[in-house]
């Protein structure tokens, strides 16, 4: 199975104005400054608590994606 970024998951469509492209991809919950939920987020102390609840990262602790 072909490894996906956030941006393919979550379809967000704003991939090209996120800190987390095209590098940070699978790890976007470490970058700060992405946006999520058409939100720009803060860092992953501020963040991480609502990446926990994102099907997304759900998926990589998972490995599904």
């Amino acid at each position: 199975m072909e490894k996906k970024n956030c941006w393919e998951v979550i379809q967000c469509g704003r991939h090209s104005n996120c800190p987390a492209y095209p590098k940070f991809g699978r790890d976007c919950f470490v970058v700060t400054g992405t946006i999520c939920g058409g939100e720009e987020q803060g860092s992953y102390d501020d963040k991480i608590a609502k990446c926990r609840e994102c099907d997304f990262y759900r998926g990589i602790m998972d490995a599904k994606y």
